[in-house]
């Protein structure tokens, strides 16, 4: 057994991302590879398990140093050894929120010098609300050949306050005539009713050509891809069963040919649509 084993642990915070499946595209707080400083191992401790092998212990997070405002991932790693040098290593994390309020954020198409972003205030599970203010700021980026951004905190080169409903809100950020560097970062603010902050960034690009471009085709390519879905009867067949295929067509798309393929195309048989737009 393991019951007088020594033990190591070792607690690191890391920036994290809040997401939510019906929220598809929005997120909230940060990944901790787009900011510096924040990732930091704050907690270390040795010991030894009791005879049934077994250690309870428990930890204050505002010990942890952690800069208020950000959502945080608390990664715990734990070793056991025992005397017969047996070793056995186990993981766990927890998620560290700021408050019970967060700003949630979702990247639509840019325009030149012009970039679009969908708000939205909502609980931990991703329920929103409304929000009385919104402060949404950008921020310098320094110059640096690290592929995190120098954000420069003491120097804010546009602002604006957002009043967010229950539906969110569009933010438009034009990138401003006098700073003349490519990159910035965005952070939006937003306070629950305790006051406590709870911060969403994003790293900014000046929208290009090619950028622009690949938005447009990527809007294209997902617009196509809406008007016809196919759905089939079940996920898996056996040889001989037949495939039961229903395709529905949005207005507008009159034809479509279904296409059986494996290495070479065994069916190719052209659909007709009812009034429903189903075939």
């Amino acid at each position: 057994g393991m019951g007088g084993a020594g033990y190591r642990l070792t607690v690191k915070r890391t920036l994290s991302r809040e997401t939510w499946h019906h929220l598809r595209g929005y997120y909230a707080g940060e990944y901790n590879w787009n900011l510096r400083g924040y990732d930091k191992v704050w907690h270390r401790s040795e010991g030894a398990l009791d005879k049934a092998g077994r250690r309870s212990t428990s930890l204050d997070l505002a010990k942890a140093g952690a800069p208020k405002g950000w959502i945080y991932s608390q990664n715990a790693t734990l070793q056991v050894w025992s005397a017969a040098r047996r070793t056995v290593s186990t993981y766990g994390w927890a998620t560290q929120h700021p408050g019970e309020r967060l700003v949630a954020i979702k990247a639509l198409r840019s325009k030149p010098d012009t970039l679009r972003f969908h708000v939205k205030v909502v609980d931990r599970k991703g329920k929103a609300q409304a929000a009385p203010t919104v402060h949404a700021e950008v921020f310098a980026v320094s110059k640096s050949r690290s592929w995190r951004p120098n954000v420069r905190w003491n120097t804010v080169v546009w602002q604006k306050k957002l009043r967010v409903t229950k539906q969110g809100v569009n933010l438009v950020v034009r990138w401003p005539k006098t700073y003349k560097q490519r990159k910035a970062y965005l952070r939006l603010r937003v306070t629950d009713a305790q006051g406590r902050v709870a911060y969403t960034g994003a790293r900014l690009n000046r929208p290009t050509k090619w950028q622009l471009q690949r938005e447009k085709r990527v809007a294209r390519d997902k617009a196509r891809a809406a008007e016809l879905t196919v759905k089939l009867d079940k996920e898996q067949y056996l040889p001989g069963q037949v495939a039961q295929v229903t395709v529905r067509r949005k207005p507008g798309v009159r034809s479509a040919l279904l296409l059986v393929e494996r290495e070479r195309i065994f069916l190719r048989q052209a659909l007709r649509f009812n009034a429903r737009g189903v075939a």
